[in-house]
């Protein structure tokens, strides 16, 4: 990637950076996150619809599929969210999680399915777009970069997936959680939702 493109990003503030006289400062973690999550498709990416539409057929069509190729379409089905991490005080996320507005995906609907997952000191939650300014008061939620606790999956209105009252995104949703993250718990996940390991 030329400079000139990476200097755009963190301008767009897609990327973190601070400026060190003429020389941008990046974290790490931001980087690596940035590199798993980055698409090497070429392609006009998905829309939230259609990934949602991919999502709805479930793993069942892709389990045939090696990593590689799953990997590839996490990366497409990146779209199927405005993904924000954010930090709320620890003594709110079992409020968060308990809040009617949101759908908890992550290791806790990694659990829920049967998964063998420990319990994490952070949460995933889907929520409406126009849930979202409210949702966010409510729990003084802050976007951050790093030492985020709340990851936040905002999704448009006209492509909202789940029914009333559901607690918890399915399996599939909640391995693309985490493995967009890196989280070692995608692996457990996704050997429990394929009945053992892929292969590249």
């Amino acid at each position: 990637m030329s400079r000139r493109r990476v200097e755009a990003m963190v301008q767009a503030g897609q990327i973190p950076a601070n400026r060190l006289g003429w020389q941008w400062a990046i974290p790490v973690e931001c980087l690596r996150a940035f590199e798993n999550n980055g698409l090497r498709s070429a392609g006009r990416p998905l829309s939230e619809v259609s990934s949602w539409r991919i999502i709805r057929k479930g793993l069942g069509a892709h389990q045939r599929s090696g990593k590689d190729e799953l990997d590839r379409l996490r990366r497409r089905l990146r779209s199927r969210a405005c993904h924000i991490d954010c930090y709320v005080h620890p003594g709110l996320l079992k409020r968060v999680e308990k809040d009617q507005r949101g759908v908890v995906g992550g290791r806790l609907a990694a659990s829920d399915v049967g998964a063998p997952v420990e319990s994490s000191d952070s949460l995933d939650v889907y929520i409406r777009e126009e849930e979202r300014f409210s949702f966010e008061k409510d729990y003084a939620v802050h976007p951050t970069f790093v030492g985020a606790n709340l990851f936040l999956h905002v999704v448009g209105s006209e492509a909202w997936p789940f029914e009333q009252n559901c607690r918890f995104v399915d399996g599939f949703v909640a391995w693309l959680d985490l493995a967009d993250r890196q989280d070692r718990a995608a692996d457990t996940l996704l050997d429990r939702l394929v009945g053992g390991r892929l292969h590249a």
